[in-house]
């Protein structure tokens, strides 16, 4: 595996703190230890396939 990427699960988690949290991408690829560009390939690839949709409240 390449530098800078991490595993599906943890590829996962990150799109899942991105979509939910206030952060930035930049902040979130931060706090993952990874580049901002990863973290964007990241949330590019595997948004569509989680179907995240808003909270309801």
């Amino acid at each position: 595996m390449r530098a800078g990427h991490g595993v599906l699960e943890d590829r996962v988690l990150l799109v899942a703190v991105y979509d939910r949290t206030n952060l930035t991408l930049r902040q979130a690829a931060l706090l993952f230890g990874i580049s901002k560009s990863v973290a964007g390939r990241a949330v590019d690839h595997l948004a569509p396939y989680l179907v995240l949709s808003p909270l309801r409240r």
